[in-house]
């Protein structure tokens, strides 16, 4: 599964309920955030297609760029 073109970080965000700094956190595993919200924020990162958890790291950086 590609990574659907024009899906932001901030529209993860939106739908997960989150902060952009929280999804950042989420997707790249960080211990910071609480285990039910990774998995929302993963949820939803995989349901707007922008891939699973082995492209995490390359979709958010790709995620941070569409949004500068």
């Amino acid at each position: 599964e590609q990574p659907r073109a024009g899906v932001t970080i901030s529209d993860v965000a939106r739908r997960a309920g989150v902060s952009i700094a929280t999804v950042s956190r989420a997707l790249s595993s960080s211990e910071q955030v609480a285990p039910s919200t990774r998995e929302r924020v993963q949820r939803v990162a995989k349901d707007l297609g922008t891939g699973g958890r082995q492209r995490a790291a390359r979709v958010e950086a790709r995620l941070h760029r569409s949004d500068a």
